[in-house]
Parts: C-alpha cells; structure tokens; sequence
C-alpha cells in the first residue's frame, strides 16, 4: 500500500425509544451516539470531490484513502451511490451523507447533492491508493 491503512470506523450509535411507546404520539425518538474525543476534523464535503484544505499530513492521508474509497464505491455501485462528507477523528467518523443519483434523492436529506455523483468519473482525481488497488 502507498502508507498504513487508516484504521477507521463509523461511530457507534442507537435509538432511544420511550417505553411505553404509543406511534401516535408527539413524544420524541432519540437518536444517541457515542461521544468523540477531539481533535475533530473534516477530511471530505458533501458538495466537492476535493481533499479537504488545511489539513495536516496525518490528515490528508486519511483524507487520500477515503478519496479512494468513494472511487471504490462508485464502482461496486454501478455509479449509484457514494458516502461523503467524512470527518470525525482520525480513527471515528460521525454524521457521513449518502450521494445518490437523482432519481433517489427523496430518500435522503438535502446534504445530497446528486450533481457531484453525475460528474463523478470527471471530478474525481485518482490516487495512489487508486493505482494501488488498479482501479
């Protein structure tokens, strides 16, 4: 590999329900998750293909190999979806958006910005990981 696979995984997470729970009722679902530890930072948008600025090299390491990972997901999706906006720290990444094709986005929020999925084989800027894993 280019250098160390990063080791990162989602950040853990749940739902608190009240109990008794009645669906018809305006009494609020909570979703919880587990506190990070800081430093914080954002290697990826949702709105841009681009490493993150000002990140120090740690960082952008981490910021190259999840660059990689979209290139792979787009891949084994047939261009249908990507994950984006990655931050967290250098080991947890919380709070990621999903890039659908447009005829999907309902389904999601609108951090989802279609057009960056449409264009991706044209935005996207292989790396050594990329080389890597010949893809």
């Amino acid at each position: 590999p280019p250098w160390d696979l990063p080791r990162l995984r989602f950040v853990a997470v749940g739902v608190a329900i009240p109990v008794p729970f009645d669906p018809n009722s305006k009494e609020p679902v909570y979703i919880l998750e587990e506190s990070l530890p800081k430093p914080f930072f954002k290697f990826l948008s949702n709105n841009s293909l681009d490493v993150a600025p000002r990140l120090n090299l740690t960082c952008r390491k981490i910021a190259e190999f999840l660059r990689f990972t979209q290139h792979w997901e787009f891949l084994m999706t047939h261009g249908r979806c990507i994950i984006a906006d990655h931050q967290g720290t250098l080991t947890i990444l919380t709070d990621p958006q999903l890039i659908t094709r447009e005829e999907a986005a309902r389904h999601w929020s609108r951090g989802n910005i279609t057009t960056i999925l449409e264009r991706f084989t044209e935005l996207h800027v292989c790396n050594e990981w990329c080389d890597f894993f010949g893809i």
